[in-house]
């Protein structure tokens, strides 16, 4: 069981860089189509880990702990960025 945890968890740390490389990218080129395309990329990344999650039976519980800490270091990266630009 702990194993699943470790590739979910890679599965998130990939969609956190990702994700923080789509907002390097759009604060850098400021490109509106690579935007839309970055940002359905993340959204269908985002559908297939909880199709995942839901086939290797992953409680609710334990999926909303992991998804609040994605979106914590999500935010607290993307601030960080935003602090240095």
């Amino acid at each position: 069981m702990k194993e699943i945890y470790f590739y979910l968890s890679l599965g998130y740390a990939g969609l956190l860089f990702f994700g923080i490389a789509m907002f390097r990218y759009m604060i850098v080129f400021d490109d509106t189509l690579g935007q839309a395309f970055c940002f359905f990329g993340v959204l269908l990344i985002a559908a297939f880990i909880r199709f995942v999650e839901r086939r290797l039976g992953v409680s609710i519980k334990e999926s909303n702990v992991t998804k609040v800490i994605f979106i914590t270091f999500f935010v607290a990266l993307t601030l960080a960025f935003l602090l240095m630009k």
